[in-house]
């Protein structure tokens, strides 16, 4: 079995492990032969694996990258210590991994390096130890952002109050980019090695809170580490002594019950066909959850290999949606680097930021079942067209496809406010709608000279005149909201009304009405 050390993920066996209670062997191992469709692992195969150890597999959230550590003894090396390198493989059409490539500077050095999770946007990654200018490394964790000219110099994070008592130490982040899972030992923890959350506090800063533990729920007088979020951010994969089972540390997977991240679920062994009395640790899912990546020496080419095996159904986390696309100049249709930023519209609060690809334009974000989400793209003088989307009665995995447009901030440019809540034939504003229009609020508050108009807009359904009023009793009620919740100057906002005088699609079908259907702003004066 092996840990990671502080240095770079130095993964080594360690002698420390307890010894499992033939009763507990039996009470994991019993309910097993009841499973029916024995899954069988599939090693990745020489594109991946060498006659080395290669551990630490991290899948990307859309499946289709894959980053884990290689180690090269200095046994096969001349005597000379290779470390830890970072290495990457990505999916070909026919679903198999191509031969994997060293990352190279600036994340992998003499030291010991490692990708401790990667974001769904494939554009940030949280890696092992902090870097410095001098080649120094140290004990914690540091992000890297995919650039134009590659990966970033990794900028170090800070975790108020850490204070890690062990040799060893890992980090995950999760989807959202806001949490982080920390395998560590402090005064506090129940066992050699705990499991805990950390919340960004200032991502200026790189500031984390003060690391929680997760409590006995989670944790035990053994060690637990490997910690792994699935993109649901409730499920919970890590490795555990202390849980009984098949071999000298298993893997299990616990779903958290509330906010607290103190209360889970009795952790559940995910059985022989991962777990055997060997290595095996580091479990890995993509945003799907079809496949589980993890590190085993049993069947390996080397010392340990990669392996990848189809998970069953009451072992996979909660569905969610992965939202990918194109972030646009909505005049010249060129992609952009942008920031984008998602909320439950139920209360306005941010709940996860992705990055787009400096090159392409290309973002993803994973959005979690049973809410309803506001989304758009964020760069400096550009205003982002919002998207929403409604998961309240998500039962599956799935992928859609959304572009976002930014707007350029200039006289005369319109931006559609897509999440505006209406009840229906009326001009009453759901509570959901201000998020929205706070954007428009801090836009003006932002450029304070600026003025605008709220253009109110239906589809031809009705008598002319009832359009009209409709139209502007909307534009009407979004500017009051402006002036009396934000404050702002009712001189900067004109209302509008146009009915069903300006469309911009047919009226002749449903999709073309909604359309219709709209209310947005103008730019009048900058």
């Amino acid at each position: 079995m092996q840990i990671p050390k502080p240095m770079g993920m130095n993964l080594r066996y360690n002698s420390f492990f307890w010894q499992k209670s033939v009763l507990a062997l039996i009470a994991s191992v019993l309910p097993c032969f009841f499973l029916q469709g024995q899954r069988i692992p599939e090693n990745l195969g020489p594109n991946v694996n060498t006659k080395f150890t290669e551990i630490l597999p991290r899948i990307s959230p859309d499946g289709k990258t894959l980053y884990f550590v290689r180690s090269i003894p200095p046994s096969s090396n001349g005597g000379k210590d290779m470390g830890q390198d970072i290495w990457y493989a990505e999916l070909d059409t026919n679903g198999k991994f191509g031969v994997a490539k060293n990352i190279g500077p600036p994340l992998n050095t003499p030291e010991h390096n490692a990708v401790c999770s990667v974001t769904p946007d494939g554009n940030t990654l949280l890696l092992s130890n902090t870097y410095y200018p001098d080649g120094r490394m140290g004990v914690g964790a540091s992000i890297s952002q995919r650039t134009a000219n590659g990966w970033s110099f990794p900028k170090n994070l800070r975790i108020r109050n850490f204070h890690n008592l062990s040799e060893y130490v890992n980090f995950y982040l999760a989807s959202d980019a806001r949490t982080m899972i920390i395998e560590m030992q402090d005064a506090k923890s129940l066992g050699y090695q705990d499991l805990y959350v950390s919340f960004l506090e200032d991502p200026v800063t790189n500031t984390w809170s003060e690391p929680i533990n997760l409590g006995p729920d989670i944790n035990t007088a053994g060690y637990e580490f490997a910690p792994f979020l699935a993109a649901d951010n409730m499920s919970l994969y890590f490795s555990s002594t202390g849980w009984g089972g098949h071999g000298n540390a298993d893997i299990l997977v616990a779903r958290r019950l509330d906010s607290t991240w103190t209360r889970w679920s009795r952790p559940l062994n995910l059985g022989p066909e991962i777990n055997t009395p060997g290595f095996d640790a580091y479990l890995s899912l993509p945003a799907s959850g079809d496949y589980a990546y993890y590190s085993s020496d049993k069947g390996a080419i080397g010392e340990k290999d990669i392996f990848r095996i189809q998970l069953r159904d009451e072992l996979k986390p909660l569905p969610v949606v992965l939202v990918n696309g194109v972030v646009l100049n909505s005049k010249t249709k060129q992609p952009i680097a942008a920031e984008i930023h998602y909320e439950r519209l139920s209360d306005g609060k941010r709940v996860g930021t992705a990055r787009s690809d400096p090159n392409t334009g290309a973002y993803k974000i994973v959005l979690l079942a049973n809410e309803k989400y506001a989304f758009s793209a964020h760069s400096e003088g550009y205003i982002g067209i919002n998207d929403h989307m409604d998961l309240n009665n998500l039962n599956r995995y799935e992928e859609v496809n959304k572009n976002l447009e930014l707007v350029p901030i200039e006289e005369g440019q319109v931006i559609r406010l897509n999440n505006l809540f209406f009840d229906s034939g009326l001009a009453t504003l759901k509570p959901e709608s201000y998020p929205e229009i706070k954007r428009i609020a801090d836009l003006l508050n932002k450029y304070p000279k600026m003025k605008i108009e709220i253009a109110g807009h239906t589809d031809n359904t009705g008598p002319e005149n009832l359009n009209i009023k409709i139209s502007q009793q909307r534009a009407n009620a979004v500017k009051q909201v402006l002036i009396t919740r934000y404050a702002i100057a009712k001189e900067r906002v004109l209302a509008q009304g146009y009915g069903e005088s300006k469309p911009i699609d047919t009226n002749n079908t449903e999709e073309g009405k909604k359309r219709n259907r709209r209310v947005e702003f103008k730019i009048l004066e900058k």
